[in-house]
């Protein structure tokens, strides 16, 4: 018979919980398992909500035609970007590979900023003609610009604002991957300064009182 004081019902309710997280972890790792490699694009690995919305409003992208193959971004987000065979240059294999922090941490590491995010159909344009670019190692040398990125349909190739360095870091008021002030790094700014403000306020009153 159940305990009057209901702890079989609360062991029960501890299994079920044990049993949930197995197959979670289950599911990661089959996730995990997936595209490895590459060899499907990313954007067709990211899941969509029930009525067919994405999970976010930014996407990771790296132009491979400006990597220099550092590896920084392949050994921070591991679960993210990895190190494409054919010219040794960095590529987004999974969108959701890894926490957001860990993502723009390893943004930052990135010496010539050649990752980005990027809107979803900036994503999908630029992954599509991905297939047609042609790698050259001693243009990049040089400091030439592709002709290719000339071409690209895609807004992030054409604007600087959309792919701008450390963004969404930066904390732009008009950061256009959220829209005017709502960029979450300068929400908290605006938030620390007015706690700050507030701070001074009390003291201020403290010490009028004190007099």
């Amino acid at each position: 018979a159940e305990a009057a004081d209901g702890s079989g019902e609360a062991e029960s309710e501890d299994w079920m919980e044990v049993g949930l997280e197995a197959v979670r972890r289950e599911a990661a790792l089959e996730e995990a398992r997936r595209n490895p490699r590459g060899d499907e694009l990313s954007h067709a690995l990211v899941r969509r909500g029930p009525r067919g919305e994405l999970p976010r409003d930014r996407f990771v992208y790296v132009d491979e035609l400006e990597c220099i193959g550092c590896t920084h971004c392949a050994t921070t987000a591991r679960n993210t970007f990895f190190m494409e065979e054919d010219h040794g240059r960095a590529r987004v294999f999974k969108q959701d590979g890894d926490t957001e922090d860990l993502v723009a941490e390893a943004i930052d590491t990135c010496p010539v900023n050649c990752i980005w995010y990027v809107e979803w159909d900036d994503l999908v344009t630029l992954e599509k003609e991905r297939a047609n670019q042609q790698i050259d190692n001693f243009k990049r040398l040089v400091g030439a610009t592709s002709q290719q990125q000339n071409n690209s349909r895609s807004g992030a190739m054409q604007s600087n604002i959309i792919r701008c360095s450390n963004c969404p870091q930066r904390g732009c008021r008009t950061c256009p991957m959220y829209g005017v002030g709502d960029n979450p790094v300068y929400k908290a700014r605006v938030a620390e300064r007015a706690e700050a403000r507030r701070r001074r306020e009390r003291e201020s009153r403290r010490d009028r009182r004190a007099l």
